[in-house]
């Protein structure tokens, strides 16, 4: 009895989902996706669907973004200090949120020059990028 009523349900499930149009029409069938981005995606290529958002959380609180093109649009920026020991040490995060606002390509740029404190960044560690494809 069980297996046929899951049987049912998903069948119901299979056939609305075919009822909501071309699998092309994603904005009218799914909710925007966050798109989690970190230090390990610099470098990175990253492709986006119209009206999702994309959420950058880099790891001290020396990170500075550059404003992006029109493509995405910053909602917010929130630094979080974290619970450090050493005073000035960066430990903590930032985190900027962007709407996928426009069909384009942009780069998301972030750079620092501390490092801790008192340590300067040396150039493979100071930028931060990620290129952005929004369809």
């Amino acid at each position: 009895m069980l297996r046929r009523l899951l049987a049912v349900a998903a069948s119901a499930v299979f056939v609305a989902g075919c009822a909501n149009g071309s699998s092309g029409d994603r904005t009218a069938q799914t909710a925007p996706i966050p798109h989690q981005l970190d230090e390990h995606a610099n470098g990175s290529t990253v492709d986006v669907q119209l009206g999702d958002s994309v959420v950058v959380v880099l790891h001290s609180t020396y990170w500075n973004f550059d404003s992006p093109a029109r493509v995405l649009q910053p909602l917010s920026t929130q630094p979080s200090p974290g619970h450090c020991a050493v005073i000035g040490s960066g430990c903590g995060t930032v985190t900027v949120t962007y709407n996928a606002a426009q069909v384009g390509t942009v780069t998301l740029h972030a750079h620092r020059d501390s490092c801790g404190e008192a340590i300067r960044c040396s150039a493979s560690n100071a930028d931060w990028s990620v290129t952005v494809r929004v369809t």
